[in-house]
């Protein structure tokens, strides 16, 4: 009976531990909703859960990411979107706000090469942006 217990304790710690994509989920859209409301900080902490809750959610850096961006914290925002598109090398939104962020630290070429990068992946609308790069 004591190994019964054990083993459903282990069970029970076990199936907790792994990435729950429902609870994150929640957790952006309830960081969009703070978005939305220009409530920057709590939009980030419900950013934070949302990465607690599973890791591997692209959505979630990006979306901290353009938080961070609104509050002007440019280097947690690069971080952000950086992490989003090593998660989801395609995911052409972040790419571009990389460009925005170069292009307001000043930094051209960086610039172009995330412009470039969103191009690639599908980002419409960003010929105005890649006027400034180098063909």
């Amino acid at each position: 009976m004591q190994k019964l217990w054990l083993m459903a304790i282990m069970l029970l710690l076990m199936s907790s531990c792994g990435p729950e994509p429902r609870k994150a989920q929640q957790k952006i859209e309830e960081g969009k909703m703070f978005t939305i409301q220009a409530n920057y900080k709590m939009a980030i902490e419900a950013f934070d859960q949302a990465i607690e809750y599973d890791p591997s959610s692209y959505e979630a850096y990006f979306q901290r990411g353009s938080a961070y961006f609104n509050t002007r914290n440019y280097k947690k925002a690069v971080e952000d979107f950086l992490k989003a598109v090593e998660l989801n090398p395609g995911y052409a939104d972040a790419w571009f706000n990389l460009g925005q962020i170069m292009e307001i630290e000043m930094d051209q070429e960086m610039a172009c090469y995330y412009f470039k990068k969103a191009q690639e992946y599908g980002r419409a609308n960003i010929g105005d942006y890649l006027r400034k790069c180098p063909q």
